[in-house]
């Protein structure tokens, strides 16, 4: 279902000495099947923007095929003289919280999944993002606005915090865990460079005696009978990693997510933008990364490892060849995604800050239930990163 013609603004500017005028409409989404439509405008205004690759439309449709029930389509789509400009993807999700009570939120599509959020922006991006943010103070069936994992820098998170001046709205914004990652150099020679010097040791002393004991290859999902046999792998080496140091559920536990990201994997291995590698020995699977190459960057989503093979570091071992493969395919920046888990940052990374940018409407429910998710979700944090410490894929495990 569309709704049309929700919103309707004027908009004047000035270009080229000539005042021109036009019109900006406001269209909101409710069923996937419009979603679907707006393939080629969606990815088209990608283009033009800072995007990363959870804002594209294969993530946004794969994700609400497997996770969209319960939840309703709030795709809002800018356009000018019926052409799209911008996009804002939102939907609208209810939340139990024992017996606080309800909430019912309007977030990002693709949440908590997606690592970047961004409202997608090509054309007249403040009046665009204004527009969006008063169809949605327009609508009366939602407590919370929480638009998470915002870059701290990007263009969405600062005319957002811009409109909140001057609004009625009073916005919260909270910073989340930094993302590292690692402007990569022109060569692989220079980024070893860049590594601390006990680390290079230690990294040639371990692989060296791993090639003493086992014949070594790295393999990619493509050297698999399918993609869904190399997921099944990755699947594998990440439970058992996470059942060698915590009993609580992987990534991976539920079914729907695993299935979710089978299909993800072989809709970006279609587009040229899985890359799923492995590191065997003996032709045995022993680590795997979990990446996607997409405009220019290597994004690191998950992996796992054998975990008889932790004293020889296998993870960082395979991220050294992953990062050399990036490299060699002349990619700007391996990125470790949001967390700064101990094995990230032993190597020389940079961080990107993202922020939780929120509304808590008159309930006082609502508010409560925004710190008390907030407090809750540090404390996952800090959980997850002790669990991490544990002979993850850090370049100093024991020996």
């Amino acid at each position: 279902m569309i709704r049309g013609d929700i919103e309707e603004h004027d908009v004047s500017a000035c270009a080229s000495a000539w005042e021109w005028y036009s019109t900006i409409r406001v269209r909101e989404l409710e069923d996937i099947r419009d979603v679907e439509a707006l393939h080629e405008y969606w990815n088209t205004l990608l283009a033009s923007t800072d995007n990363a690759v959870f804002s594209t439309w294969e993530w946004a449709t794969c994700w609400w095929k497997h996770f969209g029930e319960g939840r309703r389509l709030r795709v809002l789509v800018a356009e000018n003289g019926g052409r799209a400009i911008a996009i804002a993807p939102l939907m609208l999700s209810n939340y139990k919280y024992m017996r606080f009570g309800k909430l019912r939120k309007i977030e990002f599509l693709g949440s908590p999944q997606s690592d970047y959020n961004h409202l997608i922006l090509s054309e007249n991006q403040s009046e665009c993002t204004r527009l969006f943010v008063k169809h949605i103070e327009g609508l009366h069936d939602w407590d919370h606005l929480e638009l998470r994992d915002v870059l701290e820098d990007s263009t969405s998170a600062r005319l957002l915090c811009d409109y909140s001046v001057t609004s009625p709205w009073r916005l919260d914004k909270r910073a989340l865990p930094p993302a590292p990652y690692i402007i990569l150099p022109p060569t692989f020679e220079g980024l070893l460079s860049r590594l601390r010097s006990g680390m290079r040791r230690h990294i040639a002393r371990l692989e060296r005696r791993l090639r003493e004991r086992y014949q070594i290859d790295l393999k990619t999902y493509k050297d698999f009978s399918s993609v869904q046999e190399a997921m099944d792998v990755m699947f594998e080496l990440h439970q058992k990693r996470r059942r060698s140091i915590s009993d609580t559920p992987s990534a991976f536990a539920a079914p729907r997510t695993r299935e979710f990201h089978s299909e993800l994997a072989a809709v970006f291995a279609a587009n040229g933008w899985l890359n799923l590698n492995f590191l065997t020995a003996d032709d045995e699977a022993i680590a795997a990364t979990y990446c996607f190459d997409y405009r220019g960057k290597t994004y690191f989503y998950q992996g796992g490892f054998d975990p008889r093979f932790s004293r020889y570091a296998v993870g960082t071992l395979l991220h050294l060849r992953n990062i050399e493969g990036s490299i060699r395919r002349g990619l700007r920046e391996y990125d470790f995604l949001r967390g700064a888990d101990a094995y990230k940052l032993s190597w020389p990374v940079h961080v990107r800050r993202s922020l939780a940018i929120g509304f808590a409407r008159r309930k006082l429910l609502a508010k409560v239930l925004w710190v008390y998710s907030e407090k809750r979700r540090q404390l996952g944090q800090i959980l997850r990163r002790v669990d991490e410490t544990s002979l993850e894929y850090s370049g100093l495990p024991e020996t």
